[in-house]
């Protein structure tokens, strides 16, 4: 009889720990794209449609992935790339939904970046280059090109050391120039090096992997017209800065 009680007791502590474990977060798949149709409508004054939804609830981040394709049917040319909002909840069972992070400021911040850097190259002496960044990292959104809800839209207002001073960000920059480039920098200073310790000055706890790439003026005459984007990223790494 002892041993009987003994083996229901265990079977109840077992059955109290499964409950305790199965215990799930509520997440309202209907109230987390509401949120991303009103989150992209307030702050990009974007409709969308084509919605979809999908649950990330294992691991240590766990959200409602709602994806979208922009509603720009009257536009000259439509955006047909597909976005998503990422919607978070603040607890155990609680109701409290909210947008952390988005990926379409992606298609908004990477020009306004290749735009500062040109003018960084221009304030140097150097008016023809090609811009390349690519894999944005924002350390709050916690994944390559996701930007959090509270990331200001670019304008000629914001700076670019604005962002990195506000805003913990990683990228990959590649700047291709032509041989005749060269010529508009002192012999005493590498190119690249020259290029380094300027854009360097826009960041501080924040990491960039920056490739110069030198080539022939003929192949960057090409890479430019054609607006390659292919031959513009494929290049190899010259040198690197990062700041820990």
């Amino acid at each position: 009889m002892k041993r009987f009680i003994a083996l229901m007791t265990t079977a109840a502590l077992a059955t109290g720990m499964l409950s305790s474990c199965s215990k799930k977060y509520h997440y309202d798949t209907d109230k987390a794209i509401s949120l991303a149709t009103e989150y992209m409508k307030e702050k990009y004054g974007k409709d969308i449609k084509d919605i979809e939804s999908y649950k990330k609830t294992h691991g240590s981040e766990s959200y409602i992935g709602v994806k979208f394709k922009l509603d720009e049917t009257d536009a000259e040319k439509p955006d047909t790339n597909t976005y998503e909002v990422r919607v978070y909840v603040d607890g155990e069972g609680k109701e409290n939904h909210y947008v952390r992070c988005d990926n379409y400021m992606n298609t908004l911040f990477v020009p306004f970046m290749e735009e500062e850097i040109g003018r960084i190259l221009e304030q140097s002496g150097i008016n023809d280059y090609l811009v390349v960044v690519t894999r944005i990292y924002q350390n709050k959104a916690k994944d390559w090109d996701y930007y959090t809800s509270d990331f200001t839209i670019p304008d000629i207002g914001n700076s670019l050391s604005s962002y990195f001073n506000n805003y913990k960000i990683g990228s990959h920059c590649y700047i291709n120039l032509p041989d005749k480039a060269k010529s508009s920098i002192m012999d005493s200073q590498s190119c690249i090096d020259f290029i380094s310790d300027r854009i360097e000055t826009l960041f501080d706890d924040d990491n960039m992997y920056l490739t110069v790439y030198m080539c022939y003026d003929e192949d960057f005459k090409f890479a430019k017209e054609h607006d390659s984007t292919e031959y513009k990223t494929h290049i190899s790494y010259d040198k690197y800065i990062t700041k820990e």
